[in-house]
């Protein structure tokens, strides 16, 4: 979860207050395992923590929450929404297959409007599909629509008709 206010801007974590990150605080908890599988590292270099202590730092801390609210509210709401299972649903698949950016916003509309992120790698010729962000409350337990952002930037890398590929594991 990253904090923005309402110009869609992160704040700057180093003039947010909140406790340090503690690697104990979340082995020791009762949501490590789901931390493990829905929150890896996949930088060979480095282990999940070092991952966690980072998204802590620079989002985390300017939640307002605790070192286990910032990371069972995220847990929570991967959950809640399940991104794959949806785009699933609306037929489209991590198969490499190209797909209209239009059908991806609209496969969540039964949720609410998210960010769709595309990036470009040099080893594949088209846009791919990177990630997808959704706005939640202030107390981040509710989706909303991204309508702070107007319509037109609620794509990165790509613009709206587009057709990206939806890369494979």
């Amino acid at each position: 979860m990253w904090p923005v206010n309402i110009g869609g801007h992160s704040p700057n974590p180093k003039k947010c207050k909140g406790p340090p990150f503690d690697a104990n605080k979340l082995i020791n908890s009762p949501i490590i395992s789901e931390l493990n599988k829905l929150w890896p590292n996949f930088d060979a270099k480095q282990s999940n923590t070092d991952l966690w202590e980072h998204e802590w730092v620079k989002h985390g801390i300017c939640t307002g929450w605790d070192l286990f609210q910032f990371y069972k509210k995220s847990i929570d709401r991967v959950e809640q929404v399940n991104i794959l299972r949806v785009l699933e649903t609306a037929g489209i698949t991590p198969n490499n297959a190209k797909y209209n950016i239009d059908d991806i916003k609209r496969a969540f509309n039964h949720l609410t409007r998210p960010i769709i992120h595309c990036n470009k790698e040099k080893s594949i010729p088209k846009k791919m599909l990177f990630q997808v962000y959704f706005c939640l409350d202030r107390n981040g337990e509710q989706f909303q629509d991204c309508s702070l952002m107007p319509e037109n930037e609620l794509v990165f890398g790509c613009k709206t008709g587009d057709e990206v590929v939806f890369p494979s594991a």
